[in-house]
């Protein structure tokens, strides 16, 4: 939620505050961190729920 709102405060004040290059790095840089944990996490989860019913059956 925290990288939304950063967004969109990012596209409402671009025009009239130009952000610096290295902060726009930056921000896409944590971006893709956290997604890439999510997506980590998710796989992780799948693979722990289909070793469970693996062993239920």
């Amino acid at each position: 939620m925290a990288e939304l709102n950063l967004s969109f405060v990012m596209v409402l004040f671009w025009e009239h505050y130009p952000i610096p290059l290295w902060f726009e790095r930056w921000v896409y840089e944590v971006r893709s961190e956290a997604f890439r944990i999510i997506s980590c996490r998710r796989l992780d989860s799948s693979y722990t729920a289909s070793n469970k019913v693996d062993r239920v059956s």
